[in-house]
């Protein structure tokens, strides 16, 4: 709990606005809004510098309907707001929201690098928690816990963003499923596998999120795809066979006091899941988290594996591929900052100001990974993805002319072939299921084998000239 405690000047929580600042529109022009940086349903994220000339994220909504939602996250912010591990709200223009600037998702650096060593782990999921544990001390559930949602400053201290689909605790249970299906709580998605109306504690649903992040964190995968009663590690887990659940991730193995604290967190059970103030209790989070100077150091180190990994990624065609295509494109200058995929539906906080927002549901919320290959090879370019696919035992569920879309791993993705220019382009987008083994699917394995396909010798180019 000493190593959380201390905090260098830089990293000392913002105090952001006040409640009533928090409902006070001010002029885009108070703020200069730069490059965009991503965006979800809401609208889009911009770099941005205040009047005084501080950096900021700027989150602009797009349509009036998202702008309600800005202003609920608005109001939860300003309730939690004086935490070194939640993002602060430092003010408001007529479009949206200035947020504290974030360097960098914490996905990124356990994607292309794999899972933490342990007392980094124990370090964020530790400052996890402790974020987690004050919100829930202001009445505020997040209730959309995961990677995506945790950035890093730039001195490398985990901040909890994108309070979209947060609720107030006036004291009743929440009834309306929220959140991303990988992350949610099985009490969540229990009642909708069931068909019944959904009635749980944000306090406990948030922990759950809590649990599977930390999990990832020490093996950089996640511990299960859903928590329902179709997926075999949530089966053991229910089932209280710990032994099968740990087996089956050999060979990765934690250490006991990991372990014991894995253990203790994902509990099935709501009741007897450990609340966020409890977990940092816990001897893992005491003993093994490193002191601030040794954790940025850590991550500094990791920082350069993870750029050199990016570079490589995006650097492949041009390296390592033959010449008729130029492989696989990151677009790292417009990284998300904040991502709305695979979230469910909630009236809890503000209505239907989700269901307005009328983003298809079958539309690929990311998409990060690309082939381009001379124009002439467009009409190769889905045969060499359904190949790829049909390998790695996919299911195809729908195909067109310009696309196709298929689950595997526990992720759904979407393939689509385009002309731009004179190149050909296939573009691939997650559709559904987890953030991680989507990625780890389409970089590890799809990648290479559309590459293998489009470089194999053939007769006469299949496409038009």
């Amino acid at each position: 709990m000493a190593a959380i405690a201390q905090l260098h000047d830089e990293d000392r929580p913002r105090a952001g606005i006040s409640a009533t600042e928090a409902t006070t529109w001010r002029a885009t022009g108070a703020y200069t809004m730069g490059a965009q940086l991503g965006s979800g349903g809401f609208g889009s994220v911009f770099v941005g510098w205040s009047d005084l000339g501080e950096r900021v994220a700027l989150k602009a909504a797009d349509a009036p309907d998202a702008l309600r939602r800005l202003d609920h996250e608005a109001r939860l912010l300003a309730r939690v707001a004086g935490h070194a591990n939640v993002v602060a709200l430092v003010g408001r223009f007529d479009r949206g929201l200035a947020l504290e600037f974030c360097g960098v998702e914490l996905f990124e650096y356990f994607f292309h690098s794999g899972g933490f060593e342990e007392a980094a782990a124990a370090s964020y999921a530790g400052q996890l928690f402790s974020g987690v544990a004050h919100c829930h001390g202001r009445g505020v559930f997040h209730r959309d816990v995961k990677p995506e949602n945790l950035l890093l400053s730039e001195h490398l201290q985990l901040k909890i963003v994108d309070f979209g689909l947060g609720a107030e605790d006036d004291g009743r249970p929440l009834t309306h499923p929220c959140g991303t299906a990988g992350y949610m709580a099985p009490e969540i998605l229990g009642a909708c596998e069931r068909g019944a109306a959904a009635c749980y504690d944000g306090a406990p649903a948030d922990c759950w999120s809590c649990a599977v992040v930390a999990f990832l964190l020490c093996k950089g995968a996640p511990p299960l795809t859903t928590a329902s009663s179709r997926d075999p590690f949530f089966a053991a887990l229910a089932g209280n066979r710990r032994d099968a659940f740990w087996a089956g991730h050999a060979p990765f193995a934690p250490t006991r006091r990991a372990r014991r604290f894995l253990d203790g967190a994902l509990v099935v059970s709501p009741r007897k899941r450990p609340a966020a103030a409890a977990a940092l209790r816990d001897a893992w989070i005491l003993e093994e988290s490193l002191p601030p100077d040794e954790l940025r150091a850590a991550m500094r180190k990791r920082a350069d594996a993870v750029t050199a990994a990016t570079r490589r990624v995006s650097s492949a065609a041009d390296d390592d591929a033959p010449p008729l295509f130029r492989g696989v494109s990151d677009d790292s200058e417009a990284r998300e900052v904040s991502l709305m995929s695979d979230e469910f539906l909630d009236d809890d906080a503000g209505g239907d100001v989700y269901r307005s927002l009328d983003v298809p549901e079958d539309a690929p919320r990311r998409s990060l990974a690309a082939v381009r290959a001379p124009r002439a090879l467009v009409g190769a370019l889905l045969p060499a993805a359904a190949a790829a696919l049909g390998a790695l035992g996919a299911t195809v569920d729908a195909e067109d002319a310009t696309g196709l879309t298929a689950t595997v791993d526990g992720a759904r993705l979407r393939a689509a072939a385009t002309v731009a220019g004179r190149d050909a382009v296939l573009d691939f987008g997650r559709v559904a299921g987890c953030t991680v083994a989507y990625h780890r699917l389409v970089f590890e394995r799809l990648l290479p084998a559309v590459r293998a396909a489009l470089a194999a010798p053939r007769d006469s180019p299949p496409g038009p000239p």
